[in-house]
């Protein structure tokens, strides 16, 4: 079975906007045979997600590659990898 992740930055208020995005990736990107996963980028510790430090913008968004590349080995288990923006509900 192949697999896809969706890789969202919300730290701060954007948080919550991240979460409301995930939702919609369940609710919406069904791709047969193929195992969907969310991996959300934040400084909140409530949830299992990969931890990153609050910047201002624009360099966290700047930063998006070294984020990624810090959590390389668990993300290399996916077939394929697709940033989106946290506002993307």
């Amino acid at each position: 079975m192949k697999s896809v992740a969706f890789l969202i930055l919300g730290t701060n208020k954007y948080f919550e906007l991240a979460k409301k995005a995930e939702a919609s990736v369940y609710k919406w990107v069904k791709i047969p045979d193929t195992k969907v996963d969310v991996k959300i980028f934040t400084n909140n510790d409530r949830l299992e997600h990969f931890h990153i430090d609050h910047l201002p913008w624009p360099l966290i968004t700047l930063m998006r590659y070294h984020y990624f590349t810090q959590y390389a080995r668990e993300l290399s288990k996916y077939d394929h990898l697709f940033y989106m923006d946290a506002d993307l509900e």
